[in-house]
């Protein structure tokens, strides 16, 4: 995939159709799940997020957190098409 081109590592988040979010998602001391690691990805997606993209989540995070955390997040930055 690497030497077709398909597959590139870069430091910025390029324009596309589809975001994945694959990071650790720690537990802290009190038995919570760190989402430091998710709330960062997202956050760095939001210079190119465009109405009808798509963004999955395969990080390790308790129900509802799509919904209630990213969702919520993204509304709050101007994000409503992208959801």
């Amino acid at each position: 995939a690497v030497r077709s081109g398909r597959l590139r590592a870069q430091t910025t988040v390029p324009s596309a159709n589809v975001f994945i979010i694959a990071v650790p998602t720690p537990i802290t001391e009190d038995k919570q799940a760190d989402l430091s690691y998710v709330a960062a990805s997202v956050d760095s997606l939001l210079p190119v997020l465009k109405p009808g993209n798509l963004i999955i989540i395969e990080s390790t995070i308790p129900p509802g957190t799509s919904r209630h955390t990213v969702e919520a997040y993204l509304r709050r930055n101007g994000h409503d098409q992208v959801l």
